[in-house]
């Protein structure tokens, strides 16, 4: 089952985000690896590759099924009808902090885990549940702005959980008691692969919104996950920009195709300034907009399943022990 929210302007394609239900791995090009590239051509507008609650074991292992979820969405997406308003987004908690954003009366759900990488699909069920007030759509998304990598899932049961599902409650029914108001959306784009600072073929793509002069903005680079120390240094640098600041990855695992494996985002010289700009260039995009928000499930998707990931990461290892003086990558697991 994939997510989709559309974003036009003046009844013409202006955004698309797309949670597709897949987990962007295994590495390189295999399967879903490279998955925001792959499922590109088949969105309207902009497309945003987000991430759902999903976890290596939902890897695909056919690149043709991204294309197919792809295609599914902006199908009903096309068919779907569109309104105006929005509500202003509302965040609970730092780490694990719950943010949660208004598209008439439909909610984009945002989770922001600790310390941990990857939200259990379980999980995710729960915190797309936790609101209480009104009937739209709620979907989720994981920023998947964790610094480090080799973290586990975060599971059902823990006390991040709860604590993130208690937080994204009480930011879903916060929103819902705002009233709808006139939403105004705008976009930016800095495209180009950059292995250098762990950036996929994606680039940077900025989202932001303007409701009764609350402004939000989510900033997704096509990365896996953030390099020790760059959330303060983005926070820092774009915070008093707008009024709610998210910062996303796609986790893509085609990053870690460099020596050495993992490869996050990094290099906060060239990153924040590159940011700065592109998201100037959104805020001055605002303008008014029509969403439509849904779901779709697609049959006949084949995933690798449990424990297949780390399968793969030691038989690359095992070839990387054999070869160890070559250039080949050591490829980990980084969710």
């Amino acid at each position: 089952e994939g997510g989709w929210a559309s974003l036009r302007r003046d009844g013409e394609p202006l955004a698309f985000l797309a949670i597709p239900g897949l987990h962007p791995g295994p590495l390189g090009e295999l399967g879903g690896s490279n998955l925001p590239l792959k499922i590109d051509p088949e969105l309207p507008g902009l497309g945003f590759a987000l991430h759902g609650a999903t976890t290596n074991d939902q890897n695909p292992l056919r690149a043709e099924d991204v294309n197919r979820i792809g295609s599914a969405m902006a199908k009903a997406a096309a068919g779907a009808e569109h309104g105006s308003g929005g509500r202003a987004a509302v965040s609970v908690g730092e780490r694990p902090g719950a943010h949660a954003l208004g598209l008439g009366e439909d909610l984009l759900l945002f989770a922001e885990p600790g310390d941990s990488d990857d939200i259990h699909s379980a999980l995710g069920s729960i915190l797309e549940g936790s609101a209480t007030r009104g009937d739209g759509e709620r979907l989720l998304v994981d920023l998947h702005n964790q610094e480090g990598w080799g973290r586990p899932p975060l599971p059902v049961g823990t006390a991040e959980g709860s604590a993130l599902a208690e937080a994204m409650g009480a930011a879903a029914d916060e929103c819902r008691a705002h009233p709808v108001a006139e939403l105004r959306v705008g976009i930016a784009r800095l495209p180009g692969e950059d292995l250098e600072y762990g950036i996929g073929p994606g680039g940077l793509r900025v989202l932001a919104l303007e409701v009764e002069g609350h402004t939000s903005a989510l900033l997704l680079w096509d990365a896996n996950g953030f390099a020790p120390g760059m959330n303060a240094t983005l926070r820092d640098g774009l915070a008093d920009r707008v009024d709610t600041l998210l910062l996303a990855t796609t986790d893509n695992h085609y990053v870690n195709i460099t020596p050495g494996g993992h490869n996050p985002l990094s290099g906060s010289d060239f990153i924040l300034p590159a940011a700065q700009s592109a998201l100037a260039e959104a805020i001055a995009d605002l303008a008014p907009a029509e969403t439509a928000m849904g779901r779709v499930t697609i049959d006949g998707v084949e995933i690798l399943g449990q424990g297949m990931q780390d399968r793969i990461s030691a038989a690359a290892n095992a070839v990387v022990q054999v070869a160890r003086f070559s250039w080949f990558p050591l490829y980990g697991s980084a969710a």
